[in-house]
Formats: structure tokens, sequence, C-alpha cells
């Protein structure tokens, strides 16, 4: 049975990207291994037995102030450094700094695993510069040469990195990262979030095309728009979630358009779910792009990129897999999806079925599997103290 210590260094709440590590660490637990998810503070609902918080609830407010944030991150990396044992593994999120990635490298038995959230920078960087001189806008990525060197730095203390999509692996590969260090997985989807017979929007009797997530060049939005208006649908592409600026500016006369619709995140998003018709996501730079498990769970075919197909969508089958500036295969589809219903009912039951596969008990016993693979199943541990 292994033992694992996950670090999340911020804030944690059921969302976002602290959702997807209490989803995984509660996965791994149910799978058989002992799990410890360690926070600085976390939101009231965050219950599960085995999440560790530095500052309790009630002095949350604490954690926000400047003074005092520095204090609790140290108190909250001193109890991660206690709690880790000879065999243990650490698990490593985003956020955690290489000074104490150096000082867990030192610890004799312990093995560090990464947690790659998306690609690796150096390759996110070299798809999203491309996009941006495509689009004719200033590079507003935010990437820089000194994040990949610190990327690059903390990847090489790894025993381990999780990729969520062959996409992010090959990321890893390409930036150094031996092959023998990835562990392919993906994320997964909870059905009992997406129960419900509620829709959102009523009112559109019209095929409604969906994407999920930041309305921003780096998830494909301005080509879905272009390919949108090319193919002449009588429809709606609804866009639900944060719209970036430049989106907003750029793409001024195409958000005019009546077929194109912007809501802001919606709390209940089984209900968009639900009102649509297919999952269009031409996204271009992705770690496990969870919408996708979200959206073939509601039973919605994916028009989606390599990117945002992961290894869940298979192109024909779930939906159609494109590339992102294949405008006339990108149209063709459109428009077969939009007149084709048998199409998209077979898909889309298809689609149901595959993400039975990918959810979150699924998916952390494939994980948990690969790190036993990986590391060997440790004959005697001693569980956690609460």
């Amino acid at each position: 049975m292994l033992r694992i210590a996950a670090l999340f260094p911020r804030f944690c709440r059921p969302a976002a990207v602290s959702y997807t590590c209490l989803s995984l660490c509660k996965a791994m637990a149910n799978a058989g291994s002992v799990v410890a998810m360690h926070v600085p503070v976390s939101d009231r609902a965050v219950t599960d037995p085995f999440v560790r918080k530095t500052v309790p609830f009630w002095l949350r407010q604490l954690y926000g102030w400047r003074c005092f944030r520095p204090l609790t991150m140290c108190a909250f990396e001193r109890r991660f450094l206690h709690s880790l044992r000879h065999g243990d593994i650490a698990y490593l999120w985003p956020g955690t700094r290489r000074s104490l990635a150096r000082r867990i490298r030192k610890r004799d038995g312990v093995r560090i695993v990464i947690e790659n959230i998306n690609c690796h920078q150096g390759t996110a960087k070299r798809i999203l510069d491309d996009a941006y001189a495509r689009a004719g806008w200033p590079a507003a990525h935010g990437i820089t040469e000194v994040r990949i060197s610190h990327e690059r730095e903390m990847l090489g203390y790894a025993d381990a990195v999780f990729a969520a999509n062959p996409s992010s692996a090959a990321s890893l590969a390409e930036n150094g990262v031996p092959k023998q260090n990835i562990l392919l997985a993906s994320y997964g989807w909870e059905p009992d979030r997406f129960r419900g017979k509620t829709v959102a929007l009523p009112h559109l009797k019209r095929p409604v095309f969906l994407s999920v997530g930041f309305v921003c060049l780096r998830k494909g939005a301005p080509l879905a728009m272009e390919a949108w208006q090319r193919a002449g649908i009588d429809g709606t592409l609804l866009f639900v979630g944060r719209m970036f600026e430049d989106v907003r500016e750029h793409c001024a006369d195409s958000l005019d358009l009546n077929s194109i619709m912007h809501l802001e995140y919606q709390e209940d998003i089984g209900a968009i779910y639900r009102s649509a018709h297919v999952f269009f996501f031409l996204t271009l730079e992705e770690g496990g792009p969870m919408v996708t498990f979200e959206a073939m769970g509601c039973g919605l075919p994916i028009l989606t990129t390599p990117m945002g197909a992961g290894e869940v969508c298979r192109d024909g089958i779930e939906g159609f897999v494109v590339d992102p500036y294949d405008e006339d295969m990108i149209v063709d589809r459109l428009r077969q999806l939009a007149s084709d219903t048998d199409l998209r009912h077979s898909m889309g039951e298809a689609a149901r079925v595959r993400a039975m596969e990918y959810t979150w008990d699924k998916v952390g016993a494939r994980r948990l599997r690969l790190l036993q693979e990986r590391f060997g199943v440790e004959s005697c541990v001693e569980p956690y103290d609460v």
C-alpha cells in the first residue's frame, strides 16, 4: 500500500484546480492508498477526512493578510516535511516552491511526483506565440523564459510526472523529461454533479453549439467564431465562462451577431450542458480537458482539437477531432453535425458510454496502478496522523 502526501499550496475550495486535486486524492484513497492532502487553508465546504489544514477555518481571513501569509506558508511547508516518511510519495501540485522541492529531494526514500496540469510551458509558449502571430494580436500569454527555466528545474526534481493528456505528455518529453518518468493519465468527472433535468436555455429551439471555459485565444474562441460565421448555420454558438478583454476587443463584430451568445460562469453547469446539442471546443493548449469529460457524460457529441480530445474523444466515434487551423474541415464538421440529427444522437450516446470509463474513482484507480508500477507497492505503512 502506497502512502501519498499531496501538497496543494493554495486556498482550497471544491472548485477549479483544488477540486481536481481533491477528487484525485479521494479516488486514490478509495482505491486503497493512504492519502493526506496538505493545504494552507480551505473553504468550509472542504470536509474530507484526508485534508490537513494548517490554518483552521475560523482564522482563514488572516491568510489574506500580506504580513500573515508568509508565516502561514512556512508553517504549512514545515508541517508537510515533518509528515514525510521513508517510502512516501510527495505529490506536488502547481505553486509548490522550488526551495521546498529541493528539501524534499534530500529526504531519504521519499519519491517526488509532480502534477503537470497543462503542457510544459516551453511548448505552450511556442503554441501561443504562433497563435497570437496568426491572429495579429500582441502576445498576452505571460509565459517568459524565466518561468520556463523554473519549470524545468522543478521537473528535474521529480521521480515521475503525471500528464493528463497525450499532448501534454509529448510536451514534457519535448522539454527534456525522461520518457520513463512521464505517467500518462487523465482527469475525470463526477456524474452526481450533473444529475437533473432542468435546462438553462429552454427558449433556444435551434441547434446549440457550446463551449465552456475561459473565452480566450488559448481556448480557441476566435477560431470558433470565424468558423461559425463561415458555416452559416441556423443555430446558436454559446460561450460560457469569463471572457478575456482582448477577445472582447478583437472579436466585437462577431460577438454582436445574434447567433453568438456569451454567459459568464454558471453555478449549475449541468443545466447548460443539457441546453446544448454539440460541444464545440477548439482549444490550442490544454492539460486534461475536464469540460470534454463533462460534456460527453451529458451525452453531447464533441467537435474539438487533439488537445481538447485528450485520450477520451475518438475521431468519428464520440465526435470529430480536427486541426484547429483547418477551417475548411471545421466548417464541414459544423454543418454535418448541425444537419444530421441521427449522427448527433449516435455520437452523443457513444460519448455518454465512453465518459463512464473516466469517472473520478476509475481515474484514481488507474493512477494508483501507475504509481505502483513505477515505484512498487510498500508492504507495510503507517496511517497518517489526523
